[in-house]
């Protein structure tokens, strides 16, 4: 009964944090609504409350530390600068690797026509980022993870479904953009697992990586 229960919440908390925006992504992906006020305030009011909710669910569990949730450093910070260079190093490297290939167009980064829209829409976008780095790195490198080693998978096994899952659901971004993100999953994984056990340098990280590409293509406007 308790398999069934844990399997039951994680695939609800999947399909209600993720699948929907998925499925829309998937019919119509328009990057120019992040230059919307109304649609970032929207996301915010919508991303901060699922992350709350998975926090409480894992503080209810009694695996606050286990599960990553552990008070900010500074030394955090520091760590998650770090996590920032070593995504765009990947990043960049696969990009060299991938010049010369079919997949090359899908490498660039494409500016936003920013028409009127102010640099406080930029504000705005650094706080989805961040937002966005602890509710994904909060539910598939925490979570996920952690509920598929509670079911008996292994290491590998849990990194890597994870991973995948994860790549999968950008497929709206192409087979590159997929499949480099089922990469950056899988270095954040390791990273969370391996080095770091705590969710603030993937999760700053990975916002910080988030939004220098809005930054770039607002700026390239």
């Amino acid at each position: 009964m308790k398999v069934r229960e844990e399997t039951y919440e994680t695939l609800l908390l999947y399909s209600v944090f993720f699948l929907p925006g998925y499925i829309q992504a998937g019919a119509g992906y328009d990057p120019q609504m992040f230059l919307s006020v109304f649609h970032n305030l929207m996301f915010l009011l919508t991303a901060l409350p699922q992350f709350l909710l998975l926090y409480f669910l894992i503080r209810r569990k009694g695996l606050v530390f286990v599960f990553g949730f552990r008070r900010f450093t500074f030394t955090d910070l520091l760590r998650a600068l770090a996590v920032f260079s070593l995504l765009w190093i990947l990043v960049a490297t696969t990009a060299v690797l991938v010049s010369a290939t079919p997949l090359a167009e899908q490498t660039q980064n494409h500016p936003l026509n920013r028409g009127t829209s102010g640099l406080s829409v930029l504000v705005l976008l650094f706080f989805v980022s961040l937002v966005t780095g602890y509710l994904e790195e909060g539910f598939f490198r925490c979570y996920l993870y952690r509920q598929a080693r509670r079911l008996g998978a292994g290491y590998l096994v849990s990194i890597s479904a994870v991973s995948l899952l994860f790549g999968l659901g950008h497929m709206y971004q192409g087979i590159y953009g997929a499949v480099m993100t089922a990469f950056i999953g899988f270095l954040l994984q390791y990273l969370y697992t391996r080095v770091f056990r705590s969710i603030h340098p993937v999760a700053i990280g990975h916002g910080l990586y988030n939004f220098s590409i809005f930054f770039a293509a607002y700026f390239l406007a």
